[in-house]
């Protein structure tokens, strides 16, 4: 009789704490319809270390649902010292099957998003850049699942779980390559008073050549939404015609707050355009762009 009522307790509470994670859960998805997916805790895999020598940390995120490795995040030293930055630098990298971005904890991933986010005279100095999150993509080693509405919903609680445990209210955000579908997605469905803006190098916004656009989020995106984006038409890897044109011209007939520079590199394949978002972004807000096309 008493086992059993051990037994009879011992559910009470694993329901009862069933019940208190789900509010918790759906508090962090910010009303949000994210599969159930949410970020459990978190783990600092680097501390007192640099991520490439970009005065950062590794951090590992616990989803509640696997995503087929590990889902890993870096933060810049001000994030983690510093009570809850006015803005955070949000940042998905390209797609790559083979691993690059993995290695050193997602180092590679941080790397890129300093290449747009520095801020001095030069992107090696530590106080050039600040507030950078840049996020690992589990899902992009595998075709299958690679800008999946399952990958850019963990995407989207990994953010979310950042905003609540750190304290940033705000966010630019930042996509190289299919990274931009990510970037698009999350300013589409957070609130938006939580993005300052969107900003896309060589971005890779309309898959299976120009005919499928995998979550239609440009009817949808708020019209007062910043959108600035960088390409070389010489770019091997991310086709203007098939993938960046359709996609430019459809954000002008929505009327939406979309500029366009084209930019050249100097670097086969011409698409690793970071450096030339980062230097356009650090310019006045009326400066001349050029070239430009405006949409």
């Amino acid at each position: 009789m008493l086992l059993h009522l051990r037994q009879i307790a011992v559910l009470m509470a694993a329901k009862l704490l069933l019940l208190v994670m789900v509010p918790v859960a759906m508090a962090d998805s910010k009303g949000l319809d994210l599969g159930g997916q949410y970020i459990t805790g978190h783990k600092i895999l680097s501390k007192g270390t640099n991520i490439r020598g970009k005065f950062g940390y590794a951090v590992e995120l616990f989803p509640a649902k696997p995503v087929g490795g590990k889902l890993l995040i870096g933060l810049s030293k001000d994030i983690l010292e510093m009570d809850g930055p006015k803005i955070g630098n949000a940042f998905w990298h390209g797609d790559n099957d083979d691993g690059d971005f993995y290695q050193g904890h997602g180092g590679m991933a941080y790397h890129h998003a300093t290449r747009i986010y520095w801020l001095g005279e030069h992107p090696d100095d530590s106080k050039s850049f600040s507030s950078i999150i840049s996020f690992y993509r589990p899902h992009n080693a595998s075709g299958f699942t690679r800008l999946t509405r399952e990958e850019v919903d963990t995407q989207l609680a990994s953010l979310l779980y950042v905003a609540r445990t750190w304290k940033i209210k705000k966010f630019n955000l930042a996509g190289h390559a299919g990274g931009g579908t990510i970037a698009m997605e999350a300013a589409r469905r957070l609130p938006r008073d939580m993005v300052a803006k969107v900003v896309l190098a060589s971005p890779r916004l309309v898959v299976g050549g120009g005919k499928e656009d995998p979550f239609k989020h440009l009817k949808k995106m708020p019209k007062d939404m910043p959108i600035f984006a960088v390409h070389d038409k010489a770019d091997r890897i991310v086709d203007y015609d098939r993938e960046v044109l359709p996609y430019l011209r459809a954000a002008r007939e929505h009327g939406l707050s979309f500029k366009f520079v084209e930019v050249h590199t100097n670097d086969y394949p011409y698409h690793h355009t970071q450096w030339r978002l980062g230097n356009h972004l650090r310019k006045p807000e009326n400066s001349d762009f050029r070239p430009l096309r405006r949409f």
